[in-house]
């Protein structure tokens, strides 16, 4: 049994790392992979709390905007071709597409792709970029940290009405 007041800090603990694991002095392999780490674990934490229908209906209906890379390459994407994503994705014509929280955090439980990309402020990783099995032949998405953090935070605070008070997450 899934008892989502269980789960909640949870979601707050990961967002507050997430931001954490964001901001860097070097950047190092090692802080990008705990990065990646920590939104994998909390998005399968999402599936499962909208699989177990522990979540507000608006909020698990609710599609998100995400910048979508099309695959341009009649290539196949593959561990070997995985090295020329820039021959592979289309960079330069993002696309928009809408995608529900269920079907985000089923891009990075079943990731091909994942990686997180520094931003034009300074010693910060500002996106995850990931394609899962499944969509890595027709996208590949770019996901704002921000947006995941605000998902969590939103998820935690959902169901107020069943007694939950605000966490606040920190930025």
């Amino acid at each position: 049994m899934i008892e989502s007041r269980y789960w909640r800090p949870g979601l707050v603990a990961s967002a507050r790392r997430i931001a954490k694991l964001s901001k860097f002095k070097r950047w190092s392999e090692k802080r990008m992979c705990l990065l990646e780490r920590e939104v994998i674990i909390a998005m399968s934490c999402i599936r499962i709390l909208v699989e177990r229908d522990r979540m507000s209906r608006k909020l698990r209906e609710r599609k998100h905007e995400l910048v979508a890379f099309p695959k341009k390459s009649a290539r196949r994407t593959t561990y070997y071709t995985i090295a020329d994503l820039e021959d592979l994705y289309d960079f330069k014509r993002p696309a928009s597409r809408h995608l529900t929280l269920e079907e985000i955090s089923n891009q990075f439980i079943h990731h091909f792709i994942i990686f997180a990309e520094s931003s034009d402020v300074p010693r910060r990783f500002s996106t995850i970029v990931v394609a899962s099995d499944w969509s890595k032949e027709k996208y590949l998405f770019r996901i704002e940290l921000n947006s995941i953090t605000a998902w969590l935070k939103e998820l935690s605070e959902s169901y107020l009405e069943s007694g939950w008070t605000k966490v606040d997450i920190g930025r």
